[in-house]
């Protein structure tokens, strides 16, 4: 339980179970609820999928958003997924994976609906059933996951809605932490984030896909996901 600037209130609640009938298969449920959105997930996590170190993940998730956040453009969606993906092991600090998902999702408008997604509707209806491939590449030599002091994390993903779904585009992220040890009682962190998304095939990236900035996660000194293209009302949109 606890509170969250840009999604307000929040309770959340997670059951893992890592050592599933004694076969190291890690077995996971997941429950969250914020002011702006609720979303249940389940997962099954095969670490021993082959004898070449593969992994396997098979999830399920139902995600309901009201807004993407507190203050955006009028209209909530509706997403249940299923999806499975594959880790690749590349190096004694580096992994890969691939995977496939298969989304339905719902956007639903009102009369706060900015015309943005006014728009975005009239082009593409507002039911959509996605198929999609989702790959990332991980290095990771921190000396610890938490609190680390010496070590290097950097995470590229790339995710693209293949050719037959009814909205086709691509995101991309990259995620760069760099720690340096000071002495016993000091290290230095540098944290930075870079994201692209666009459609493709005459498709508009959806509004549910855009980044917003601002925030002590992101840009200090701003309001949390405030730095942002306006819509037609002067609400944060995203870009």
């Amino acid at each position: 339980v606890g509170y969250q600037g840009p999604s307000g209130f929040l309770v959340t609640g997670n059951v893992t179970h890592s050592n599933f009938r004694g076969t190291g298969e890690r077995v996971a449920a997941d429950v969250a609820y914020f002011s702006t959105s609720k979303s249940v997930s389940l997962s099954h996590t095969d670490p021993f999928f082959n004898d070449s170190g593969v992994s396997q993940t098979l999830s399920l998730s139902y995600r309901n958003t009201d807004s993407v956040v507190r203050t955006s453009s009028g209209f909530d969606t509706n997403a249940f997924n299923v999806s499975a993906t594959y880790g690749l092991p590349l190096s004694e600090y580096a992994n890969a994976r691939i995977g496939l998902g298969v989304e339905k999702l719902s956007l639903r408008t009102s009369g706060s609906s900015s015309v943005e997604v006014l728009d975005f509707v009239t082009a593409n209806n507002d039911e959509y059933l996605n198929y999609e491939l989702r790959t990332g590449v991980t290095y990771d030599s921190r000396d610890r996951t938490i609190l680390p002091q010496s070590g290097l994390l950097e995470r590229f993903s790339f995710d693209v809605t293949l050719p037959g779904s009814d909205l086709q585009y691509f995101t991309a992220q990259l995620r760069h932490e760099q720690y340096i040890n000071l002495g016993k009682y000091f290290s230095l962190g540098m944290t930075g984030r870079l994201g692209y998304g666009a459609g493709y095939g005459g498709n508009d990236l959806p509004p549910y896909e855009n980044y917003f900035a601002g925030g002590f996660e992101t840009v200090r000194g701003f309001r949390d996901n405030s730095l942002s293209p306006l819509d037609s009302f002067g609400s944060t949109y995203g870009g």
